[in-house]
């Protein structure tokens, strides 16, 4: 009962931070997917950083948690699977290198992690 009520209450701060523009939905047990269209990948390393941190310093219906994310952006010749393939990949190294930590994918063999104070453009030339 607990759990629910976290992934219901996540759900509402997920839809209040990320804006009115974001598909959200639930992607199974604790996972979600959000689709931030017309956003550049430097912004939503941004809002997705913003969000852990939020998460981070704040409790959830009296649960204190923290969220990995893990970040990609479409690719000219992407399909759906493919995108989230590489989402997936960067949420598990997040997952697998610490927790509470944001992941962007920015090719298929490649992840950068964004720290508290690193944003996206420091990686891409």
């Amino acid at each position: 009962m607990v759990g629910d009520n976290v992934l219901t209450e996540f759900a509402k701060i997920l839809k209040s931070r990320m804006g009115n523009d974001a598909l959200i939905a639930r992607w199974g047990g604790e996972e979600f997917t959000i689709i931030l269209s017309n956003t550049s990948l430097n912004d939503s390393a941004k809002k997705a950083d913003d969000l852990r941190k939020y998460i981070a310093e704040n409790t959830v219906t009296n649960v204190a948690f923290t969220i990995s994310i893990g970040l990609a952006t479409i690719q000219k010749d992407d399909t759906v699977l493919k995108l989230l393939e590489r989402a997936d990949t960067a949420l598990y190294k997040a997952k697998n290198n610490g927790r509470n930590k944001v992941y962007v994918s920015v090719s298929d063999n490649d992840s950068t992690v964004i720290t508290q104070s690193t944003y996206l453009n420091e990686f891409i030339a």
